[in-house]
């Protein structure tokens, strides 16, 4: 009776190892830390110390090598599950668009443009931008089909460089709202406009993005979220 209570409590003891260890290894997996090859190699290789250590008697009891595996790979399968699903928890998940009130302008018109970062997690998630906006917005022109990304003519302000935190909640959005009265206001040279007037007819990409913390420039090389939208300005 001794023995078989010490047999139970050694296969819990190895159920639960396998448990673990399994957790720990699709963990490093899912972070990419190492190949999963590599953690079956490092998962064995602890199996197989913690068997010589515990010395389960299967045989006396006639548990076999067959219900042996079968509690393995069922304990392994719950033990992926179980990680997969902690990590779709605390996993941040975001959704980043920007968006205008209407696909076409006529020349002159004011452009309304909504920046929304939204939460698409299961937790509140936080993330920290290089400026306390946290969101900028860019204006680009094509001359043409073949003009891009086009001539920066319009960004939002005013804003300040300080690393800011933002906290959002589960299924919620972080909003900005912008608006482009169609000026040009960083000071592109070019025959048909001057600075500050009404800018030409044509197509104009509008690019959000949220720089990164440790950016070295406020640039969209650094973004950490980033997204854009295409609309038309007419003459008439």
């Amino acid at each position: 009776m001794k023995e078989k209570s010490s047999f139970r409590f050694n296969i819990l003891v190895f159920s639960a190892a396998v448990f673990i260890l399994t957790s720990i290894a699709y963990t490093l997996w899912l972070t990419q830390i190492f190949p999963l090859w590599s953690m079956f190699i490092i998962f064995v290789i602890f199996l197989l110390l913690f068997a010589f250590i515990v010395d389960i008697p299967i045989d006396k009891f006639k548990w076999g090598a067959k219900k042996t595996s079968l509690l393995t790979a069922g304990i392994m399968i719950m033990a992926a599950i179980v990680t997969q699903s902690a990590w779709a928890i605390i996993t941040p998940s975001w959704s980043f668009s920007v968006a205008t009130d209407k696909s076409t302008y006529r020349l002159g018109e004011d452009v309304k443009i909504t920046a929304s970062l939204k939460n698409t997690g299961y937790i509140t998630h936080s993330f920290k931008s290089l400026v306390n906006n946290p969101v900028l917005i860019t204006v680009f022109w094509h001359r043409g089909p073949y003009d891009w990304p086009g001539q920066s003519v319009w960004w939002n302000h005013p804003w300040e460089e300080n690393i800011t935190e933002f906290s959002v909640l589960p299924s919620q959005a972080l909003e900005r709202d912008f608006v482009w009265n169609q000026t040009n206001i960083l000071g592109l040279i070019h025959p048909y406009f001057s600075w500050n007037q009404t800018y030409m007819p044509g197509t104009y990409t509008i690019e959000a993005f949220v720089p990164e913390p440790e950016a070295e420039v406020l640039s969209q090389s650094y973004a950490l979220f980033i997204t854009s939208v295409d609309i038309n300005v007419t003459s008439s």
